[in-house]
């Protein structure tokens, strides 16, 4: 099963939570920066960003590989899993993490914390083991701070983290009993609190992608169902925290996935990668969309960019993964940091020793600054 399929994840009653341990236990290991190892000199790859507050912290990062070939689940040559990779404002790249066992980053909107999920153990050659907990990481001293651990059964998974503007709260996912994945919010000194699941529309489906709206008491998710054919279907709900209320932002009339969901800076739109999931020829690649929060229209940002992204309140949207300018079938492509702003469309190669590069995370603050 690919990561994106594994992300889908299936549904079911609730959550068996084995432990949560919040920052206010005092459970924390420290890993220290020191143990951060540059991968590439400056290079200016994140063009136009700039660092926060004038400070040295990364204004990205991202989930990689710079051992084995292409992404885990790809094929048996592939990787063991994968390491977090902080980038900063000038494009130099650290190496933050070197166990093979951590994924989904999330840098905090100041940028000075990134939430992440980690797996208990390795993962062999082939395979992108889920993650049991949910972490964060002082960027500037390396302190790291266990949030939350669901049971370890074989299948289970917690998975993208994220934190509300003030950082007292997080959202992320979660594999309940019957493996199905849920979204909860988890608040200091309390348990998760799970988003109802919607009345079934196509058949049984799983809650996937939370992401916190910057300004406001709002979070968005993926709903994803399947129908008797076996069909994947994929809406986009906004979900009021002071009631709880939901509402449908987004339902597509064809069958598909949608991934890497996350708000624009300004809370204006959300953005995600569509996935179609026919039988018919595969597209050249993934269309990436934007849908208005006031009016639900949908827009497409691009076509053919098999990548995570993430967007700006600009308009501009920023990948990283597979040259989407390599059709898809061709050559193996290489691992590069895209562009997109309207029709432009800029390409940074990565350091070749990079195998996958996925998840990118920016931080809010370094889209706001002053001209």
């Amino acid at each position: 099963m690919t990561d994106d399929a594994r992300r889908q994840g299936v549904a079911g009653p609730r959550l068996n939570v084995a432990a949560v341990v919040l920052a206010a236990a005092g459970f924390t290991v420290a890993c220290g920066a020191a143990g951060a190892t540059d991968v590439m000199p400056e290079s200016g790859l994140i063009e136009g960003l700039s660092s926060c507050d004038g400070s040295d912290l990364p204004v990205a990062a991202f989930w990689g590989s710079t051992e084995g070939e292409g992404s885990p689940g790809r094929h048996s040559e592939s990787p063991p899993g994968g390491d977090l990779f902080a980038m900063s404002a000038n494009g130099a790249i650290r190496k933050l993490t070197d166990d093979a066992k951590s994924r989904d980053p999330w840098l905090s909107h100041d940028g000075r914390r990134l939430y992440f999920a980690r797996s208990v153990v390795g993962v062999e050659a082939g395979t992108a083991a889920p993650g049991k907990s949910i972490w964060v990481r002082d960027v500037a001293t390396g302190e790291e701070t266990k949030l939350f651990e669901i049971a370890d059964r074989e299948g289970a998974q917690a998975a993208n983290p994220e934190a509300s503007p003030d950082g007292s709260r997080i959202i992320f996912q979660a594999s309940n009993e019957a493996l199905f994945d849920r979204v909860y919010v988890l608040e200091p000194g309390g348990q998760p609190r799970a988003i109802a699941m919607p009345a079934e529309e196509h058949g049984p489906g799983s809650q996937s992608e939370p992401t916190w709206r910057p300004e406001g008491e709002q979070l968005a998710y993926v709903l994803a169902e399947w129908d008797d054919q076996g069909q994947l279907w994929s809406s986009v709900r906004v979900v009021d925290l002071a009631s709880f209320e939901e509402t449908i932002l987004y339902a597509p009339t064809e069958p598909g996935a949608l991934l890497n969901l996350e708000w624009t800076t300004d809370g204006a739109a959300l953005t995600a990668r569509q996935q179609s999931t026919g039988l018919e020829i595969a597209p050249p690649g993934d269309a990436v969309i934007s849908i208005d929060l006031a009016s639900g229209q949908q827009t497409t940002v691009t076509d053919g960019a098999t990548m995570s992204i993430t967007a700006s309140s600009e308009g501009v949207v920023t990948g990283i993964g597979p040259d989407p300018r390599v059709p898809r079938g061709g050559y193996e492509p290489a691992t590069v940091l895209a562009t997109w702003n309207g029709d432009d469309l800029a390409v940074q190669e990565l350091p070749e020793t990079f195998s996958f590069a996925t998840h990118l995370t920016i931080a809010d603050c370094a889209f706001h600054r002053e001209d």
